[in-house]
């Protein structure tokens, strides 16, 4: 006894053009022999159900083949919907759909099942599962993957299909020799990003993500993780790239796009990153024979050196200072180790000579530096008293006021003393005996005391001169003190200027990865956008297909009715 036949949903038997087709559907589903697979139903007749430790199997009386299914699938009733497939599938189930609905369901369900046991030692393709049923595309195909999914269909293939299902469950993996990745479910390439999870090998492209073409029951979107595809890293560079990453830098120099076109196989980024991580030295010079600090080679050999020596780069060769032009130019002619020679004994030479001028230089620019911009101390050996909130005589002089008055100090390791006359420290065989004033400024003084009554207007002229220049003291310590101020204020406002342009470029590297952010996201709705468009020509089509049929339908409709007034009115004329 045949099973019994799908029926169609309740929506298309309300639509008189789409009845010759559901009906021829029927047909075909009564006419093809099958195979009873319930198990929950045991009054039905056909063959007995019998279970094996794994698998279920359904003998049928009228042919001589078996239909196997998994003993996970025991739950299956032709005539129940189980709580499983509610689960599953809950878009047929909640009502919100008016063409998703469980007739519906039950319909698609059992047409495909009974499509696969009329010939089930062949594999069953959604192309041929979907040829004469009534629904739309997207039904069809996930009640076509969940039957499959749990051995209701397709389980026992030929070994053609096995190879293919092998096939096919490999395609999730990363191809190496296209470097792509191929989508698990409908097989195309993966351009820009795919989705993979850990709970199952499977990848899916962006298209059968957005449409839920998991391929496993009891996945959902929160399982999967997005993979950039561009982002991933590339294999080592090989030794043909590299080569020919320098014979197109010795070109082209530093126009990266001719180089990346020379390359061929690597972007500007991957090319400009080898090419600094290039350990240019001794293995690309070759074997030398050193011999009292340098290098011999054969006379066989010169063209090789002089390419070789062509081929080495210099960082300094762009320099705009002429002179480390000079010094790049003058290391490339000579080759590696001879600079580096003599580059060390240059180094040694620098350092063995001047020591002293390079000592004294330093200590100049020391003070120079501890009179503008540190605070005043005393200079006495051991006090480095801060002087501060001293007088001004002690903190220009840089003395504290014990020190201006002791007899012996210390000052850069030597005793001296602080002569009062000229505000400065002298060796103490400059002073006769404890006196505070140093010997020359006494001689002068005395010189001064025993001049003539001639020398009066002279000496008048010369007194006022220095009290215009006691006068102007202040002044010029005042000036001094502003150029002091003006410097730190220029310091301070070169450090706020610094500050601001690390700020502003930190916003610059922000903004910039903003930007690729953003680009990328464009590429990846452009992307999606592309790939909508087809199913967008394909509800079209599938309407306008639809309404061609309906027309066909009802003009046959109209000729048969017109056939039959033709037929009614001869038999009554012949009457």
């Amino acid at each position: 006894m045949a099973d019994p036949s799908p029926q169609p949903p309740p929506s298309a038997s309300t639509q008189s053009p789409l009845q010759p087709l559901q009906q021829l559907a029927a047909l075909t589903e009564l006419e093809t022999p099958s195979v009873a697979p319930s198990v929950s139903k045991p009054d039905t007749p056909g063959p007995t159900a019998t279970a094996t430790p794994e698998l279920i199997s359904a003998p049928s009386p009228a042919v001589s083949y078996t239909v196997i299914v998994p003993r996970f699938s025991a739950w299956f009733s032709w005539d129940e919907i189980h709580d499983t497939e509610r689960r599953l599938l809950p878009e047929f189930f909640d009502g919100k759909s008016t063409s998703r609905n469980p007739s519906s369901y039950k319909y698609l369900r059992n047409a495909i099942i009974s499509k696969f046991r009329s010939q089930p030692t062949s594999k069953l393709s959604y192309t041929e599962a979907r040829r004469g049923l009534v629904g739309d595309v997207g039904s069809v195909r996930k009640v076509f993957d969940f039957l499959e999914e749990w051995g209701l269909i397709n389980y026992t293939p030929p070994k053609k299909g096995k190879e293919e299902t092998e096939a096919r469950g490999a395609l999730g993996k990363k191809d190496d020799s296209s470097g792509k990745r191929i989508c698990t479910s409908c097989g195309a390439g993966c351009s820009l990003q795919c989705f993979t999870t850990a709970k199952a090998n499977m990848t899916l492209c962006a298209k059968c993500f957005v449409k839920s073409n998991y391929q496993r029951p009891g996945l959902s979107s929160a399982d999967f993780k997005r993979v950039d595809l561009l982002e991933e890293p590339r294999p080592d560079w090989t030794d043909k790239e590299t080569l020919h990453l320098l014979e197109a830098i010795l070109h082209y120099g530093e126009d990266w796009k001719k180089v990346t076109e020379y390359v061929a196989s690597r972007p500007v980024k991957d090319c400009i990153a080898r090419f600094v991580k290039l350990p240019f030295g001794e293995q690309f010079i070759g074997p030398k024979e050193e011999h009292n600090g340098y290098t011999e080679q054969g006379g066989d050999d010169t063209d090789e050196n002089e390419s070789i020596k062509r081929r080495r780069l210099s960082p300094l060769a762009d320099a705009s200072n002429p002179i480390m032009a000079q010094v790049a130019f003058l290391s490339a002619i000579v080759g590696p180790h001879v600079a580096e020679t003599a580059a060390q004994a240059a180094v040694s030479a620098l350092s063995n000579l001047g020591a002293n001028e390079a000592t004294d230089l330093t200590t100049e620019t020391n003070e120079e530096h501890e009179k503008l911009y540190s605070t005043p101390c005393c200079s006495v050996d051991g006090c480095g008293s801060d002087l501060s909130n001293c007088r001004d005589y002690h903190r220009r002089h840089k003395v504290c006021e014990a020190h201006s008055k002791a007899s012996i100090v210390l000052v850069g390791g030597q005793e001296q003393r602080f002569c009062q006359q000229c505000s400065r420290f002298h060796l103490l065989s400059e002073f006769d005996g404890v006196k505070r004033s140093c010997r020359n400024r006494l001689d002068l003084l005395n010189f001064r005391g025993r001049r003539p009554q001639s020398e009066t207007v002279n000496t008048s002229l010369s007194s006022a001169s220095h009290r215009d220049s006691a006068v102007n003291e202040p002044v010029l310590s005042a000036e001094l003190e502003i150029e002091e101020e003006e410097r730190e204020l220029e310091k301070s406002f070169s450090d706020i200027i610094e500050f601001q342009m690390k700020e502003m470029q930190e916003k610059l590297v922000s903004f910039e990865e903003m930007d690729a952010i953003m680009a990328r996201e464009r590429l990846q709705v452009q992307y999606l956008r592309d790939l909508i468009l087809p199913d967008q020509l394909a509800i079209a089509q599938h309407q306008h297909r639809l309404a061609m049929m309906a027309r066909e339908n009802v003009s046959t409709w109209e000729k048969l009715r017109s056939t039959n007034d033709v037929i009614d009115r001869g038999t009554t004329l012949l009457l």
